[in-house]
């Protein structure tokens, strides 16, 4: 032992390492020697091994603890902010030095993490790496690291982001597949889904009211077909955000697919009064008025089918001339919206404007001719 210490004061680390593990293949028990070997491999930055021999002194006795500990949350803190620092430089930096600064920041990270594995900013920003190298699985593993450490709103959102696309490109997927492959290809996209929910629904606890996080969660419960409590989560995020023309207009579009035309028709309205000009807020509500429009004229139609005396209830055509209304809203802005234009027709022949429905549907023919 005195050999490896006169060693270790003029810095000769591999001469003291030789002296120490004599020690220790004579005296194995010796806290103080497996201490003095972790502080050489800490001045070689041999961290791993450096954390088996604190570890083994730790095992004998805790007479060393005080200085394993500062020389352990100073790995930590050195790494940590090395991490940092390249992390930041490889998001200002170009893409060929990025990657360059993304991987110095990885191998800095990992060191931290391997120091003090219970240690939330290591897991976080290198979770926060691998994303920003789009290395998505590898950022899944180290986000779900970091969320099992804290509940991080912004880690949560990337995360459920992330479930949230795969579930839709396996969705789309399955579109294009038949038999087993489109069974798992659904499968997949509804765990996707589930994933995401799960994600959000834990990140609301720290943060209710997020519209990003509301955002997600509404169109996870809306991919996996959980219509109903998509619904109440839509109910959620308006109160939360109530001047998010997108969280009305989505709204909108799930009771829209539902035929809930008459508070489809208010979400609508709720997000054109925020924006005006919300062209395909104004196109759903026209849709809406027309798909309303007709429902009305087909009950009103059945109604009289049978006695031609009575009376046809026209109260549809209110509904009509709503969707023109807006139609002429929405071709102001949009001027070359074929579909806009289409519809417009449709909504004049219903309403007896033969004219005007022959001017729509020639602009709707020109355009299309013209692309």
């Amino acid at each position: 032992m005195t050999s490896a210490k006169l060693y270790i004061q003029r810095s000769e680390w591999e001469n003291a390492k030789v002296q120490l593990q004599k020690e220790l293949e004579k005296h194995p028990e010796n806290a103080e020697a497996w201490y003095l070997l972790g502080r050489i491999h800490f001045e070689q930055k041999n961290y791993k091994d450096m954390l088996d021999a604190f570890k083994n002194s730790l095992k004998q006795s805790n007479q060393f603890k005080t200085e394993i500990d500062k020389v352990l949350l100073s790995v930590w803190a050195s790494n940590l902010n090395k991490g940092v620092d390249h992390y930041n430089e490889a998001i200002r930096s170009s893409t060929d030095s990025s990657i360059v600064h993304f991987n110095k920041a990885i191998d800095y990270l990992k060191t931290s993490i391997m120091v003090m594995p219970d240690s939330f900013p290591g897991y976080r920003i290198l979770a926060l790496t691998y994303y920003g190298m789009k290395d998505k699985d590898n950022a899944v593993v180290y986000l779900k690291q970091a969320l099992e450490r804290q509940n991080d709103v912004q880690l949560g959102r990337i995360l459920a982001g992330i479930f949230y696309e795969r579930a839709v490109a396996a969705k789309n997927e399955a579109a294009n597949l038949e038999g087993d492959a489109k069974t798992k290809a659904i499968e997949s996209a509804n765990k996707n889904f589930d994933e995401a929910i799960k994600v959000v629904e834990n990140a609301l606890k720290v943060a209710p009211q997020d519209p990003n996080l509301l955002a997600i969660l509404n169109d996870s419960y809306i991919g996996a077909g959980r219509t109903q409590e998509a619904m109440e989560s839509y109910q959620k995020a308006i109160i939360a955000d109530p001047n998010n023309k997108y969280v009305h207009y989505n709204y909108g579009v799930l009771l829209l697919k539902n035929l809930n035309f008459e508070e489809a028709a208010e979400q609508f309205e709720a997000a054109i009064k925020l924006d005006e000009k919300f062209s395909d807020a104004l196109y759903n509500l026209s849709a809406t008025y027309m798909q309303w429009g007709a429902k009305m004229k087909e009950k009103a139609d059945e109604e009289v089918k049978n006695d031609k005396t009575k009376p046809i209830n026209k109260a549809y055509e209110e509904k009509f001339r709503k969707a023109k209304y807006y139609l002429e809203k929405l071709i102001e802005i949009s001027p070359n919206d074929i579909a806009a234009w289409e519809t417009l027709g449709m909504a004049n022949t219903i309403l007896n404007y033969p004219k005007e429905a022959k001017e729509a549907f020639d602009k709707a023919d020109s355009l299309r001719k013209a692309k």
